[in-house]
C-alpha cells in the first residue's frame, strides 16, 4: 500500500510540474523576429530526470519565463550580448551569448545531476535539432 501511495504521488507531482498549454507547431518555426530583434525560443525535453523541477529562464538578469519539463517560452530581445541564466534551488551556471538581430536562437535546458547537486545547462541548438525536439513542447508562456 506505502508503495502505491508513494508512486501515486510521485505522478501527481510531476503532472502538477509537466507543460500543459498548446503544442509547438510548424507556424512558430516560420515565425520571423521583429525588425531590429533576435526571437528566442527556451525548452526542455520531455525527461523524467528533474521532472518535478522548474527552471525560471533570466535574459540579462530579466526573468523571462519558467520552463518545465516538456515546455517552451519564447520570447523577441535587443541584439548584443546576453548573460542566459535559470534561477533554481540548484547550481545555476550563466553563459553568455552574443545575439543577432533577424537571427531565431533555440534554447535547450539539460538537467545535469552533478556528484552532490544538479545544474541546468543552457545549450544553442541548430534549428535542424531544436525544431523536431520543440514539436514535442507545450507552450508556458504569459
Amino acid at each position: 500500500m506505502r508503495a502505491i501511495l508513494s508512486i501515486l504521488a510521485f505522478l501527481f507531482l510531476v503532472s502538477c510540474t509537466t507543460a500543459s498549454g498548446p503544442l509547438f507547431t510548424e507556424s512558430h518555426s516560420k515565425q520571423a523576429p521583429a525588425p531590429g530583434k533576435a526571437l528566442v525560443y527556451v525548452y526542455r525535453v520531455d525527461t523524467f530526470i528533474a521532472a518535478t523541477v522548474t527552471a525560471d529562464f533570466l535574459d540579462n538578469g530579466k526573468n523571462v519565463g519558467a520552463v518545465n519539463v516538456g515546455g517552451y517560452i519564447s520570447y523577441e530581445t535587443d541584439p548584443g550580448p546576453h548573460e542566459l541564466l535559470t534561477e533554481t534551488s540548484r547550481i545555476d551556471k550563466a553563459v553568455y551569448l552574443s545575439m543577432e538581430a533577424g537571427k531565431t536562437y533555440y534554447l535547450r535546458l539539460d538537467y545535469d545531476p552533478g556528484m552532490w547537486t544538479g545544474t541546468f545547462l543552457i545549450r544553442n541548438i541548430p534549428e535542424n535539432e531544436a525544431l523536431p525536439q520543440l514539436r514535442a513542447t507545450r507552450y508556458q508562456g504569459k
